[in-house]
């Protein structure tokens, strides 16, 4: 397309430059018009021809060495093509446009340097404010380019063995929070199917389709997304005559995926919707789509997805994402905080680039960072995915091969890293009979803003992304079952640590039994509560209003620091600033009792600030049910 605009210019120059009537021009009319068609009708050999006979009858006349160089041009013969403008301004150095051409084939063929004071000179010739305006915008780039390629970035992309990559194209690849499974897209003869590749004691697995409920005979079904837990897949289907439009699909208690439903409207429109992604709290989905009210031609949208998994009403990103040109391929990190994408729209390297852009609040994203040059080139760059950990980078590229796309990864640079995020994967099991069951409800809050980063009810097993640098609160609920406290701390946490994975033991509501509340925090030699506890103890509100029956006894401990004398006060009292908000907060004082044990009961060792640290908590014990 193009090869095919910039044929159309030149011949708009040679046809206004030809309308000029000279005698000279109106002598070789005839002649000029045939290799002017020819070019057009696509005949190079011939308009070679007819330019070769008026540039012998007449080396003076400055049209045919133009249509002649733009042959050239269409060859990638670029120095010949220069060549022949380089006699044109011998000719007639007054002729404006033939510095725009001439800069236009130094840009084209990315001599940057070269194209610049070209363009500079026709910005100082030429009256057009549009020209100028297109002119001073290549100039732009140009600068934009130079400094990318003098200024490359760390990237060494290697390329997956033929577990993944085959002699057909593989591209959209996708990678699960535990870095356990790739999911991607293959071009298996004329359809696309997708497929799974697993990591199996760290050695990655032949891939295999994902599933006869997913991959159709007939159909194509290609860019998705998986929730953090790798229970829900989202993917596109494209159908003959039809278009493309979103489908989801869960797996059973078995791990196998079940038949995929189209997503409702207004999620899908009778306008092109693909390329989803799962936000990784699984609230929002992000997407591409081609429906009215967006930007430009190709838009990112996003649509929230409700507690009672209904969905609500797509909106566009907004001018701080999408422009007036393509933007597509979204993918946001676990973090939930930075979102990777690619835009023709923004200053690159060429084609679809790639961009990265940070998230301020709820509806606004930091203006888009160019990836960097060698990771963007002249060619397009789609899909890109980095892991949970934000080191390792997935992606698919030709650069090896000439007709298909392959999968390659690569270690990140920091200034484009997300945060690192750990992920939590639990399996919720019952007491006496270490059975699995689901839970009622399951909820980790960010204690920092008191934001809920993950909630969902009726699950067995569950996949949590946590961003580095936070505090969280993991409370879950069972009828019949003590609630269940956890805290997972990730502040200055080292490398190493990637995951917890971790079996949660529900205990029945019998006399004398005790949980740990591992979310209640005080002020330094205080009986203060520090205020990041109260999501905890309204947690624990909510249990009590639940199970109206029960009495409880709250038992607070401290580590060995101090008098003993100290220590049994300031645990009496912790004891009772626990009490009294429960009591603020309407739950019966006959039902609370609350007892300080000092450090005489320790759970772990005093001797290091770990052992401390556990030993400093707070207890509930179950008195009367």
């Amino acid at each position: 397309m193009k090869k095919i605009l910039l044929i159309l210019f030149f011949l708009a120059i040679l046809v206004y430059s030809f309308a000029q009537t000279t005698a000279k021009k109106q002598k070789y009319q005839t002649l000029f018009k045939k290799a002017v068609y020819d070019l057009y009708a696509g005949d190079t050999i011939s308009t070679i021809e007819q330019c070769n006979k008026l540039i012998k009858k007449d080396p003076g006349y400055t049209e045919p060495y133009i249509l002649k160089a733009q042959v050239f041009y269409y060859q990638k013969k670029y120095n010949q093509a220069i060549n022949l403008l380089n006699i044109v301004l011998d000719i007639d150095s007054a002729y404006t446009d033939v510095f725009y051409l001439k800069a236009l084939y130094f840009f084209t063929n990315r001599q940057y340097t070269q194209a610049i004071p070209y363009f500079e000179k026709y910005i100082t010739i030429e009256t057009d404010t549009n020209a100028i305006n297109n002119a001073t915008e290549k100039i732009e780039i140009s600068n934009f380019r130079i400094n990318a390629i003098n200024n490359p970035v760390q990237f060494n992309p290697i390329k997956f063995n033929n577990f993944i990559n085959s002699e057909q194209s593989e591209y959209f690849p996708t990678i699960s929070a535990d870095n356990n499974a790739i999911i991607f897209t293959r071009l298996t003869n004329t359809f696309e199917d997708i497929f799974i590749c697993r990591r199996i004691n760290n050695q990655w697995k032949a891939s295999v389709g994902i599933s006869p409920y997913v991959n159709t005979p007939l159909n194509n079904e290609g860019a998705h997304t998986l929730s953090a837990d790798g229970m829900t897949m989202i993917f596109t289907r494209c159908i003959l005559n039809e278009g493309c439009d979103l489908y989801i699909t869960h797996k059973d208690a078995s791990g196998f995926w079940l038949p995929s439903e189209r997503l409702p409207n207004p999620v899908n429109s009778r306008y092109w919707d693909s390329q989803p992604c799962f936000s990784p709290d699984g609230k929002t989905l992000y997407f591409t789509s081609t429906r009215p009210g967006g930007k430009g031609k190709m838009d990112l949208w996003a649509v929230n997805k409700f507690d009672d998994d209904s969905w609500g009403v797509p909106y566009n990103l907004g001018d701080s994402i999408n422009t007036a040109e393509q933007e597509m391929s979204p993918f946001i990190h676990f973090d939930n905080k930075h979102l990777y994408f690619s835009s023709t729209g923004y200053l690159g390297m060429g084609n679809f680039d790639l961009y990265m852009s940070t998230k301020l609040n709820d509806s606004t994203w930091s203006s888009p960072k160019n990836l960097g040059y060698p990771i963007n080139t002249n060619m397009n760059e789609f899909r890109l995915v980095i892991d949970a950990t934000g080191r390792k980078g997935y992606f698919s590229t030709s650069k090896d091969t000439v007709n298909k796309q392959d999968i390659y990864y690569f270690d990140v640079y920091d200034e484009i890293k997300p945060e690192r995020t750990v992920y939590v994967k639990a399996k919720i099991f019952t007491l006496p009979a270490y059975q699995s069951t689901s839970a009622d409800l399951i909820s980790m809050i960010d204690l920092e803003n008191n934001d809920t980063v993950f909630i969902d009810k009726n699950l067995s097993y569950f996949l949590i992304c946590l961003p580095e640098n936070g505090e969280y609160a993991l409370n879950i609920a069972k009828e019949g079952y003590l609630f269940y406290s956890e805290n997972f701390n990730l502040k200055n946490i080292t490398d190493s640590l990637t995951f917890y994975e971790i079996d949660i033991i529900l205990t029945p509501i019998l006399v004398n039994t005790k949980i740990i509340l591992k979310n209640i925090f005080f002020e330094t030699d205080s009986y203060m509560i520090n205020p990041k506890s109260y999501v905890e103890l309204n947690k624990l509100v909510d249990f009590l209003n639940y199970n109206p029956e029960l009495e409880i006894q709250i038992n607070g401990h401290t580590d060995s620091i101090g008098d003993y004398n100290y220590n049994i006060i300031l645990s009496q009292n912790r004891a009772k600033s626990i009490m009294e908000y429960l009591i603020m907060k309407g739950i019966n004082p006959n039902r609370l009792h609350y007892k300080g044990f000092g450090f005489t009961m320790p759970i772990a060792d005093n001797q290091s600030p770990q052992g401390r640290k556990q030993n400093r908590r707070t207890e509930i014990v179950i008195l009367k049910k």
